[in-house]
């Protein structure tokens, strides 16, 4: 084959040479850029013993390296120009920072973002409580809404029901029922007018 011209020819020239296929050329080229995205196999490296070496362009220093399928499929891949693994720092933005946090039913009430140390402020959209944490507390460490963390599940089944029923359930401890043994607990979420309760996790 003469000398590619293309990417596409260079990775049909890779593949022929390694006897690979283009599916395993593409699942190498994912695992590289799970580590770093700037990396990519630029052509074939000197492997010894039939050993399938790729040479790899890593985009952050003015060096290629060498590397078997095997260890770029493992995940391995360490630039050996500093000698530890890539990792790729992600710059966040504050639509980033709120998309994320949605995910796990927190709202940011910020307007800017300046970095994971920066206390920022929070509203649950289970409880509609509010608090100040960081960044990387809340992405890095899980950490979530202080008033129910205990109770988040209660507080994610009030939320379902109050959006089927189309109507407020809120928990009202004046509010008593009468079980079976005669004990009296606290419903859950109780709305006066339409007459219509819940209890999450009693005994009932």
């Amino acid at each position: 084959m003469s000398k590619p011209k293309t990417e596409a020819d260079l990775i049909k020239y890779i593949c022929e040479k390694r006897k690979i296929t283009e599916d395993e050329f593409k699942k190498m080229t994912h695992e590289l850029q799970k580590i770093n995205p700037d990396a990519k196999i630029i052509g074939l490296g000197n492997g010894r013993n039939g050993a399938k070496n790729f040479k790899v362009d890593c985009g952050k220093c003015d060096k290629t390296h060498d590397f078997m399928m095997e260890t770029i499929l493992d995940g391995n891949t360490r630039c050996k120009t500093n000698n530890t693994k890539r990792k790729v720092k992600t710059t966040y933005t504050i639509d980033m920072v709120t998309e994320i946090a949605k995910k796990r039913d927190i709202l940011a009430l910020n307007d800017t973002y300046k970095n994971v140390r920066e206390n920022m402020s929070w509203q649950c959209l289970i409880c509609s409580n509010k608090w100040g944490a960081t960044w990387n507390n809340i992405h890095n460490h899980g950490s979530g809404c202080p008033k129910c963390v205990s109770y988040y599940n209660e507080e994610k089944t009030r939320l379902m029901l109050e959006i089927l029923c189309g109507f407020k359930l809120p928990k009202d401890s004046s509010v008593k029922f009468l079980c079976f043994d005669t004990r009296c607990i606290e419903l859950d979420g109780y709305n006066v007018k339409e007459k219509v309760a819940f209890e999450y996790n009693g005994p009932v």
